[in-house]
């Protein structure tokens, strides 16, 4: 599972720390509702994600599909300035750093 850093993701833990750590999930396209989708973790440390302990916060956005490709997918997720979670939180997940797994 690949791990991307993003400073400001727009995710806090209840004590106010960033969760800028993330890792995608799930990819997909729900074509019932004709929207792709992305099942995100969120994490506070780059070792907690490394090692696989439970994420701090899941989120899942959903978008305009534009591609069945997965990479086109994921590039779409990340070109977006601000994107609302199906949760209600808005957070930017734009241009991330990829990070040694």
């Amino acid at each position: 599972m690949d791990i991307y850093y993003k400073e400001n993701t727009g995710l806090e833990t209840p004590q106010g720390h960033n969760l800028d750590y993330f890792s995608i999930k799930i990819l997909g396209n729900n074509y019932t509702s004709s929207t792709s989708f992305a099942e995100i973790v969120f994490y506070q440390f780059l070792e907690d994600a490394q090692s696989g302990k439970p994420a701090n916060a899941q989120r899942t956005c959903e978008w305009n599909p534009m591609s069945d490709c997965t990479s086109v997918m994921v590039a779409n997720l990340f070109s977006f300035d601000s994107i609302t979670t199906t949760s209600g939180d808005t957070i930017t997940l734009l241009n991330p750093t990829q990070q040694d797994g």
